[in-house]
């Protein structure tokens, strides 16, 4: 996020957020259990000491994230058996999970077993909602 100042006003840029609408959309947030999306995004919120007991979908948002890849190439130099190593960087663009709009229902929590225990109710409860008759309620 960024701030800018226009005039006498300060104007936050933020980055696009998508939120998981169907069951498409969710079912590739959970895919891979523990190595899902969802999961990693979870474990990140409980490890900052933090956890929420009235998550939905509608808190579940998708931004992309470029992050700087570092290459090495090889290149041959004229000489026969002499190599040099070139970094080159690239973009490369990932989507990360991300908790919003949580309102002030957020509650701290320091202790590691509550958290995992918060961490696998929460995945389990938006993972049954997912889509279908277990989806009814709000988003």
């Amino acid at each position: 996020m960024k701030v800018h100042r226009i005039g006498q006003h300060s104007v936050f840029v933020m980055p696009f957020l998508q939120v998981p609408h169907d069951y498409k959309e969710r079912q590739v947030l959970v895919n891979g259990e523990e190595e899902s999306l969802l999961h990693k995004a979870l474990v990140h919120f409980s490890l900052k000491g933090y956890v929420h007991n009235d998550i939905w979908w509608r808190h579940i948002g998708i931004i992309s994230v470029k992050t700087p890849v570092q290459h090495n190439h090889n290149l041959r130099s004229r000489r026969k058996s002499k190599r040099a190593e070139v970094p080159t960087s690239t973009n490369h663009t990932e989507e990360v999970v991300v908790l919003c709009d949580l309102g002030n229902e957020v509650m701290e929590c320091h202790d590691s077993s509550e958290q995992q225990e918060w961490v696998k109710a929460s995945f389990d409860k938006l993972k049954a909602r997912i889509g279908g008759v277990a989806s009814a309620g709000p988003a």
